[in-house]
């Protein structure tokens, strides 16, 4: 039994079964022989269980320098693996998300793959303080937007609708293009009044403090933050605002680095 599991065509085929068995996780579809898919997946998640028993039965489980789960602490996430493609199958479609975890099988086929892991692992400790920095720059300036920009987004271009109309106010704002403003100047080129209209969404504005760190994460993520972020806070209050978000970029990206 021994010699079998160390054979190179034993480890290619365990390799194929992995690879194969992703393959079938990406490709299923519950539209067309959805059941042809998970039938495959069902044998696949056998074969691998077969593995596991091989090697536990020709070097044991735990006990000896050469068990399966002493001789490298990677094959206990094999063991996770496992178990929770068995649920996945026994619990019901509720369950079926678990099968994604059968991914990360593929990260301890090869053993690049493993040093990098644990290159990974070795590096939390120093990426846990580089995220308590990153965490402090991110208050820093969710504070400062809350201070600077407070109601940045309430002032925009609209028709001035005179009497208690509100529905005829609404529905020029709504066919009306959405326009910061700071005062009446700016809007006089299309013959609008600057109005307190409201910030457009309860997160999008610095009104509050979570707002405030939200939108300072989406400018960090880079994540449509010029025309929904930048752009408003530009025309609702100064174009020397731009400084700000140029800084929060710059010191973000000075972090990762």
């Amino acid at each position: 039994m021994k010699r079998l599991v160390k054979t190179d065509a034993f480890r290619a085929t365990v390799h194929f079964i992995v690879i194969a068995d992703i393959a079938v996780l990406a490709l299923d579809d519950d539209y067309h022989n959805g059941s042809a898919y998970v039938s495959l997946d069902i044998a696949f998640t056998l074969l691998i269980g077969l593995e596991i028993v091989l090697k536990s039965i020709a070097f044991g489980l735990y006990s000896g320098p050469e068990s399966y789960l002493k001789r490298s602490r990677f094959r206990i996430l094999n063991l996770i693996v496992l178990a929770a493609s068995l649920v996945s199958h026994l619990g019901g479609a509720k369950l079926r998300v678990l099968r994604g975890i059968k991914t990360f099988r593929s990260l301890t086929m090869h053993s690049g793959l493993r040093r990098i892991l644990r290159s990974l692992i070795r590096a939390i400790p120093f990426l846990a303080n580089v995220g308590t920095l990153a965490l402090f720059f991110l208050l820093a300036f969710s504070i400062f937007g809350l201070e600077a920009y407070h109601g940045a987004y309430d002032n925009q271009c609209s028709v001035a609708v005179e009497g208690s109309n509100s529905s005829i106010a609404d529905t020029i704002f709504e066919a009306l293009p959405r326009a910061y403003c700071s005062g009446n100047d700016s809007c006089a080129a299309n013959n609008q009044a600057c109005l307190p209209l409201g910030p457009p969404s309860k997160h999008i504005n610095f009104d509050s403090g979570i707002s405030s760190i939200f939108l300072v994460f989406l400018v960090v993520a880079q994540d449509g933050w010029v025309t929904d972020i930048m752009k408003p806070v530009l025309e609702g209050t100064s174009y020397w605002s731009v400084a700000f978000f140029v800084l929060i970029i710059a010191s973000m990206v000075f972090l990762v680095q």
